[in-house]
């Protein structure tokens, strides 16, 4: 046993990252961000100063060459997870990567396979498996306490069309992130010029069914317990 914390690493160190990641590892007790990084050098530094950060890069590449890691959290846009992931693992690092896994079926065997040869953890930021709500859910149906699954019906509505429709994220959500991150302005300015990745195609993976519909996709097949059979689209 030791007391050492592990060393992560967050490569990607956009709004989420900086929302959800670096303050949830640093809760935990167990864990310290030691390093962050991201192509934009102005960015980078707002956040690494805002985050108290010792190092930070532009390269993932020398992120991982030059900083004393145990783990990666890659929060990259989402047709950039498959590189820095395999090659986290491939030096022998754990790695969370944020959902969705990779937009190919090719690119995720690739980092199955990196994982299982570094005989590292690979796991993907579906979070709805940790809520207490769908736990418990699970917990009925593991225990067949209201009988076997038949089928499952699934509906999710929500409006994210502005990315396309306006060019952008509306100022009123804007404002609601700046508030919550409470950070210069710099930081989100992309959100209000239209200029997220989000809102392209071939950086997302297609819209909101491969963005938040991913969630429930997993939470789907955790909850049935099976792979799926037949896909209609």
């Amino acid at each position: 046993m030791t007391n050492e914390r592990l060393r992560v690493g967050i490569i990607g160190i956009g709004i989420y990252a900086t929302l959800a990641h670096a303050p949830a590892l640093r809760d935990t007790g167990k864990a310290e961000v030691v390093a962050i990084c991201r192509r934009n050098t102005e960015k980078l530094a707002v956040a690494q100063k805002q985050l108290g950060i010792a190092e930070a890069y532009t390269d993932w590449r020398t992120m991982l060459r030059q900083s004393r890691l145990d783990a990666v959290v890659v929060s990259t846009p989402h047709d950039l997870h498959a590189e820095p992931a395999i090659a986290a693992l491939e030096q022998g690092l754990h790695v969370l990567v944020e959902k969705p896994m990779t937009l190919t079926q090719h690119d995720a065997q690739r980092m199955i396979a990196a994982a299982e040869h570094a005989n590292r953890v690979l796991m993907v930021g579906y979070d709805r498996r940790f809520s207490g709500l769908w736990r418990a859910v699970k917990q009925i149906l593991t225990d067949n306490s209201i009988g076997q699954i038949r089928q499952i019906n699934l509906q999710f509505a929500v409006h994210r069309r502005w990315y396309w429709d306006q060019q952008g994220i509306p100022e009123a959500f804007v404002n609601e992130i700046r508030q919550a991150l409470d950070w210069p302005d710099k930081f989100v300015e992309d959100l209000r010029r239209g200029l997220d990745w989000h809102a392209s195609p071939l950086a997302s993976g297609g819209g909101m069914f491969s963005n938040t519909g991913a969630h429930f996709v997993d939470l789907i097949l955790w909850l049935a317990g099976a792979p799926p059979v037949q896909v209609v689209a």
